[in-house]
């Protein structure tokens, strides 16, 4: 796409886009990659609670056989559905894109846009990080 057809697109009458600051790039990237690395973790906790939650009430092994154990496999999705509860990790990821997805958009407003602040850049960064949050440590009672 040329500058011009940019410009046209863009309706902003900039033909440049202004250079985001790296640790602005560094941050989307970093976000980016954590909400996809904890949302992979998230869908394979609960594969391996349902799993094992199966496996734990339905087979039956000889006692020799200790990996069959269905107190091993009650275990195993026990210790999976309270990871999952106790830092609430489907929500995490969540919250995690929504903030990149309110910082991608300041970016794009902030290259192409000439009234789009670097003050106003920041300023969606720090509400972005507000909107992630802190880590949860505990289950709660809802």
């Amino acid at each position: 796409m040329s500058s011009d057809a940019r410009e046209d697109s863009m309706g902003t009458g900039n033909s440049q886009a202004r250079q985001v600051p790296p640790e602005v790039s560094d941050t989307l990237n970093h976000w980016r990659c954590l909400a996809a690395g904890i949302r992979v973790l998230h869908v394979i906790l609960v594969i391996l609670a349902v799993g094992c939650s199966l496996v734990a009430s339905t087979v039956r092994a000889p006692a020799s056989i200790v990996w069959l154990s269905p107190k091993l496999f009650s275990f195993a999705a026990a210790l999976a559905i309270s990871l999952l509860s106790a830092f609430e990790l489907g929500k995490k990821a969540n919250a995690i894109r929504d903030a990149w997805r309110v910082l991608t958009a300041a970016v794009w407003r902030y290259k192409y846009e000439t009234d789009f602040t670097l003050e106003k850049l920041i300023a969606a960064y720090e509400s972005a990080e507000r909107n992630i949050g802190g880590v949860k440590e505990s289950p709660s009672p809802n």
